[in-house]
C-alpha cells in the first residue's frame, strides 16, 4: 500500500463518493484506523485498542502495485518479516492485521502456522479478547480444528508444523491462503516452509506471507529472509524490546542479571548472534578450561563441596565434586570419579559415594539423578539415619530431570515451576560464561567433561517451548559426566544464599508486562476527532453484526487493493552454515 495520506487525499477528491462514504472508505482501508476504531484492548474489553508506533509501522505496509518496463501492473511487498524481541506485542500485530484482512476482504482465507499447538492456542485467544464487545460476530469459532468463519465467508486458520513428527506441516497440504502467517519462523519448521507453504504462496500470484520470530541463533529461512531482504523482495520490521514502553533500567538489570549472553542477544535485541554451535560458547569453554591436575588436589575445610552424581544401568556412574573458594568465590572441578557399566552394581555405587564423603571429600550436599537411582538414594538415606554423623540422609537431595524444580520468584515472592533439566542448564551456562568454573584442560576429549560440553546441544524444542537437549557421540549417549557436574553446580545455587547471583528463576519474560499500555499516547495520522464518527459509521455499517463487505466501494471509487500480475521473486534455499572456528 502506497503512502496512506496520499491515499486519503485520493478518496477525497473522488467526486462518485458521498462524504460518509469517503469517511468510512478512508477507515477501512487504512488497517490502523480500522483496527483501533474496531477492536478492544485485549487486556481490557471496555477500551478500544491503541497500538504503539512500532505496531503500528508493521500493520500499514501492505502490498503495493507499480508499472514494470513492459507497462504491466506488478504487485509488491508481498512478502515481510517481524524480527522482534520478546513481549512488545507481536502476537497482537499479527492478530490485528489478520481480523483487518478478513473483515474487509470476502472470501479471504487467512493460515497462520507455529511450530506448536500452545501458540496456536495464544493466537486464538489474542483474536477472541480483540473482538469481544466489537461489532464483529463470527459464524464460526472453534478450536481443534483452528477455524475462525465470518459472515463474509472469510477465514482465519491456524495449523501446527508438527515439528516432533515424522509427518511435517501433513495438516497444512492441500490448504489454500491469500495470507499466510509464519509464526515462530526460526524454531525449526523451515522443511515445511520449503516443501508446505511456498507452494501454497506460489500458486496465488495474490498471496501475502509474514514471517515472524525472535531469533534462535539458527541460519535456518528466516536469518536467510532477514539478511537477504534486498535481493529477495521482502520488507523486514526489526524492533528490540527495549521499544516497549514498560522497558526500563531495571528491565535492563533483570534481563543481563539472570540470561546469558546468548539469550540476551536473541531474546531482547532480536539479533542472530554467532552461528549456534551448541549450549557452551566453545569461546567460554577455552577460557574456563585450567592447567591442574585432580589427584594432587587437597581438602580445605573452609571451602564448599557440593558432589552431583549421574546414574545410569547402561553407563554406570557418573560422580563430580565442585569446590567453591570461600575467598575468591570461584568454583572449579575437584574431584571426578567413574564407575564403568561393566563394574556397576547398585551397592558399589552407594559405596564409592560413601568412601568419597567420608574419607576424601566431606561434601557440604550431594545431589544426584533420581531417575535411576532411586533405590540408591533409599541407601545412602538409610545409611545415614543409622550413622548420623555422616549426615547423609540430610544432604542427599535428588532431582528428576524430568521433573520441574519448584523455586522463589525473588521479586514476585511467589514459587513457580521451571523445568528440571533446562533449570540445570541454564544455571551452569550462566556461571560458564561468567567464567566463574574452572575445569582441568586433560578433560578436553571426546568422552572428558568438556568435550561432552562442546557437544551438548538443543535437539527440538518441547511442545511448551522449553529446550530438550542432546549429548551423542557417534549415536551413543556422551553427556552424563555433565550431567553430574550441572547436579552439582545446582546445589550451590538452590542451596548456598550467596549463590543468588547465578539465581535462574528470574526469567524476564515473567516479570516485565509488556501488554498494551491503558493509558498510551496518541498519534494518530488522522484527526483523532474523525474516530468516533469511524466508530459509529462502522457500527450503522453492521446493524446485524455481520461483517461488511467493501469490494463495491471500493470498486466505485476506482481503487484497486492488489493486482494478478505479481513481479518474479527468485527463491533461493538457505546455504548450509560454516563450522565456526575458534
Amino acid at each position: 500500500m502506497g503512502d496512506i495520506n496520499d491515499l486519503y487525499e485520493e478518496i477525497s477528491k473522488d467526486e462518485k463518493l458521498s462524504d460518509r462514504e469517503k469517511q468510512e472508505l478512508s477507515a477501512i482501508l487504512d488497517p490502523v484506523v480500522w483496527a483501533e476504531t474496531t477492536l478492544r484492548n485485549p487486556e481490557d474489553s471496555s477500551e478500544y485498542l491503541t497500538l504503539r508506533k512500532y505496531q503500528k509501522n508493521a500493520i500499514s505496509f501492505q502490498p503495493y502495485t507499480t508499472v514494470n518496463e513492459e507497462g504491466e501492473s506488478v504487485l509488491l511487498g508481498r512478502i515481510k518479516v517481524y524480527r522482534m524481541g520478546r513481549r512488545i506485542g507481536k502476537t497482537v500485530i499479527l492478530a490485528v492485521e489478520a481480523l483487518w484482512k478478513a473483515c474487509t476482504n470476502s472470501n479471504y482465507r487467512i493460515l497462520y502456522i507455529a511450530p506448536f499447538e500452545s501458540q496456536c492456542n495464544l493466537f486464538f485467544n489474542i483474536i477472541e479478547k480483540l473482538m469481544t464487545n466489537t461489532v464483529l460476530i463470527t459464524k464460526r469459532f472453534v478450536r481443534k480444528p483452528f477455524i475462525v468463519q465470518f459472515h463474509n465467508g472469510s477465514t482465519i486458520m491456524a495449523h501446527t508444523a508438527n515439528v516432533r513428527s515424522s509427518r511435517k506441516g501433513s495438516s497444512i497440504r492441500g490448504a489454500e491462503g491469500d495470507h499466510i502467517i509464519i509464526d515462530e519462523m526460526d524454531h525449526g519448521i523451515d522443511e515445511v516452509i520449503n516443501e508446505v507453504i511456498m507452494p501454497i504462496y506460489m500458486g496465488n500470484d495474490i498471496a501475502t506471507i509474514v514471517g515472524s520470530s525472535t531469533p534462535c541463533g539458527r541460519r535456518g529461512l528466516f536469518y536467510l529472509w532477514c539478511t537477504e531482504k534486498n535481493k529477495l523482495g521482502i520488507e523486514e520490521f526489526y524492533y528490540t524490546s527495549k521499544v516497549s514502553p514498560k522497558w526500563n533500567n531495571q528491565s535492563e538489570v533483570l534481563a543481563k542479571a539472570t540470561m546469558t549472553l546468548e539469550q540476551y542477544t536473541h531474546e531482547i535485541l532480536a539479533q542472530f548472534g554467532e552461528a549456534l554451535e551448541g549450549v557452551y560458547r566453545n569461546v567460554d569453554l577455552d577460557f574456563v578450561m585450567q592447567t591442574y591436575e585432580l589427584n594432587k588436589l587437597k581438602y580445605n575445610k573452609n571451602n564448599v563441596y557440593i558432589m552431583g552424581v549421574d546414574w545410569n544401568e547402561k553407563y554406570g556412574v557418573c560422580i563430580i565434586i565442585i569446590e567453591r573458594s570461600a575467598k575468591a568465590g570461584l568454583y572449579r572441578v575437584f574431584k571426578k570419579e567413574v564407575i564403568e557399566k561393566q563394574k556397576f552394581t547398585q551397592l558399589e555405587g552407594v559405596n564409592k559415594i560413601i568412601n568419597i564423603h567420608l574419607n576424601e571429600c566431606l561434601c557440604d550436599f550431594i545431589y544426584v539423578d533420581k531417575g535411576y537411582g532411586a533405590t540408591q538414594i533409599e541407601l545412602l538415606q538409610k545409611y545415614g539415619l543409622k550413622n548420623p554423623s555422616s549426615n547423609l540422609h540430610k544432604i542427599v537431595k535428588d532431582i528428576d530431570y524430568g521433573g520441574k524444580i519448584i523455586i522463589r520468584d525473588p521479586v514476585s515472592g511467589l514459587e513457580v515451576g521451571k523445568p528440571a533439566k533446562a533449570y540445570l542448564v541454564h544455571n551452569s551456562q550462566l556461571m560458564v560464561e561468567a567464567h566463574k568454573i574452572f575445569i582441568p584442560e586433560d578433560e578436553d576429549t571426546e568422552h572428558g567433561v568438556i568435550g561432552q560440553m562442546r557437544n551438548f546441544r538443543v535437539s527440538k524444542f518441547s511442545s511448551s517451548g522449553h529446550p530438550v537437549y542432546e549429548g551423542k557421540l557417534r549415536g551413543e549417549d556422551n553427556d552424563h559426566l555433565l550431567n553430574a557436574l550441572l547436579l552439582a553446580l545446582a546445589g550451590f545455587t538452590l542451596e548456598m544464599s550467596d549463590a543468588t547471583e547465578y539465581q535462574t528463576t528470574n526469567h524476564i519474560t515473567s516479570l516485565i508486562n509488556f501488554n498494551i499500555p491503558k493509558s498510551p499516547t496518541r498519534t494518530m495520522e488522522i484527526p483523532s476527532a474523525n474516530v468516533a464518527k469511524f466508530r459509529q459509521l462502522i457500527t450503522q455499517t453492521m446493524p446485524n453484526a455481520k461483517v461488511f463487505n467493501s469490494t463495491s466501494m471500493l470498486r466505485k471509487a476506482g481503487v484497486h487493493r492488489q493486482a494478478r500480475t505479481v513481479a518474479k521473486i527468485d527463491y533461493i534455499k538457505p546455504q548450509r552454515p560454516k563450522r565456526s572456528n575458534f
